[in-house]
């Protein structure tokens, strides 16, 4: 690999002949890790005497944000190209830690290739775009056909509605004991996934959004929000979904995935992603082989289901991106590295072995990729009516007080009105009167 050189932590020697690359590291067989380096390796033979300075920050418990934040304060630190997610865009764009690609995307052919929805998600409030996607990912409903038959419900199982999904986990709760019905994370504890595999799942299925990008605001007290914190009210009060110990588990995602679902202890799971087989298939962190024949996956229906102008269909997503750090000196040859890793061949392996939706169109399309998976060709229809997760500023402190919401409804101590009623008036104690926006 010739002058190739993996940091585990930024120096800056050599820096005038150096390209740095920043990025998590997640383990030395992981499929980022090993991109980086075959895209390091391609770059410094397409570049003669161009080195490559791979610094890999270990990302135990989600820490490479804090990391790689402070990476870039300073220029002798920071990076050319650096791995993140799309979550941190706009903020990121504001402490100038970014630079636009518009002009080195106008020159790249294969841009075109990109999907349009794929090419909005990097682009900043500002109306730059600030990176290039690698993959995204896409949220549905599982269920277990072991669970379904056992309840008598059908095993090809399409449900249009909420109604659909509380009358299949409350048949299960009274013909199969001890499933736990229908999971959705609603605690704190569980972060994200409490706002993007279980709130936005739901609200994204009423008439209220989360963030008003015409106007900048985000919704408050609506109708919606109301809506979505009663079906969650609805789960844990009925007593169709999980304990209050393992909602309040941080670890429950990796349980839920890797034993009970493979156990036939789940009927259905609220928000699982196209990431979710990945640990299944061979060379999967828990390989189960039967999930092919015991998992059905659906899209996730909104509130009342299909009308005319309206799939009926939800689904969420969000991605990581490789970008031109804001201090770097050599732009034109940080955004030669991306195209280097972002090119046809190099998506398809990161789609296959990641367990990614391509959002490049001639590998969503590619046959090596929608074979690789039974349920590549569902995850792929999804990103027609997908939204993407917000990557305002201020996204991450609305996120919390979407979480607080979630748990204060699941313990029972607010009902839906009056966590909503919390929620709003929270975000503008964040953020201000005017960016928040309510509804009746």
């Amino acid at each position: 690999m010739g002058a190739l050189a993996v940091t585990g932590c930024a120096t800056a020697s050599g820096r005038e002949r150096s390209l740095r690359v920043a990025y998590p590291f997640w383990g030395a067989d992981d499929i980022v890790h090993r991109q980086m380096k075959d895209t390091a390796a391609a770059y410094e033979k397409a570049v003669p005497g161009r080195r490559v300075e791979l610094v890999p920050i270990p990302d135990q418990q989600g820490n490479f944000a804090t990391k790689i934040e402070l990476m870039q304060r300073s220029a002798p630190s920071a990076p050319d190209v650096v791995f993140q997610d799309t979550v941190m865009t706009n903020a990121d764009v504001q402490a100038g830690y970014l630079q636009p690609l518009d002009r080195h995307l106008g020159r790249w052919r294969d841009w075109e290739q990109f999907d349009a929805t794929a090419r909005s998600a990097t682009r900043a409030d500002d109306g730059h775009v600030y990176g290039v996607l690698t993959g995204t990912d896409v949220r549905a409903v599982f269920y277990d056909k072991r669970v379904f038959a056992k309840a008598g419900l059908p095993t090809a199982w399409t449900p249009r509605s909420w109604a659909d999904l509380l009358h299949a986990a409350r048949t299960i709760r009274r013909r199969v004991p001890g499933v736990v019905p229908l999971n959705i994370y609603a605690t704190k504890a569980l972060g994200e996934a409490t706002t993007t595999q279980g709130l936005l799942m739901l609200l994204y299925g009423t008439r209220d959004g989360f963030y008003d990008a015409r106007n900048r605001t985000w919704t408050g007290d609506t109708p919606g929000l109301r809506e979505t914190l009663a079906f969650v009210d609805t789960v844990f009060r009925e007593g169709l979904g999980p304990t209050p110990q393992m909602s309040f588990n941080p670890t429950v995602r990796d349980k839920i995935v890797s034993e009970m679902l493979p156990a036939g202890e789940v009927g259905i799971a609220l928000g699982e992603g196209s990431w979710t087989p990945k640990t299944w298939i061979k060379g999967g962190s828990a390989p189960w082989p039967g999930w092919t024949e015991h998992i059905g996956v659906v899209a996730m229906p909104t509130r009342t289901g299909p009308v005319p102008g309206d799939s009926g269909r939800v689904s969420l997503s969000g991605g990581w991106m490789l970008s031109i750090g804001g201090h770097s000196a050599v732009p034109d040859e940080a955004f030669r590295f991306i195209t280097l890793a972002t090119g046809r061949g190099r998506a398809l392996q990161y789609a296959i072995e990641n367990a990614q939706i391509p959002v490049r169109q001639d590998v969503l399309s590619d046959r090596a990729y929608l074979d690789s998976l039974p349920t590549n060709a569902l995850f792929a229809d999804l990103l027609r009516t997908t939204s993407f997760r917000p990557t305002q500023a201020a996204y991450l402190m609305v996120s919390s007080r979407a979480q607080i919401a979630m748990e204060d409804v699941m313990t029972g101590h607010a009902t839906p009105a009056e966590a909503a009623r919390a929620y709003a008036s929270g975000l503008r104690d964040d953020l201000g009167d005017g960016q928040v926006k309510d509804r009746d």
